[in-house]
């Protein structure tokens, strides 16, 4: 699915880094993956 948003630039350079993604959608895609994982752990 296509989608466009504004993310702030450091906030997902800082996603890019810490994830280890070379590419936005990388970073992006493991970040809502992990976020996931994290709210199925607290239920």
């Amino acid at each position: 699915m296509r989608t466009t948003i504004e993310i702030d630039d450091d906030l997902l350079k800082e996603v890019m880094e810490s994830s280890h993604s070379k590419t936005k959608k990388g970073a992006i895609v493991t970040a809502l993956t992990e976020y996931l994982k994290m709210k199925k752990r607290k239920e």
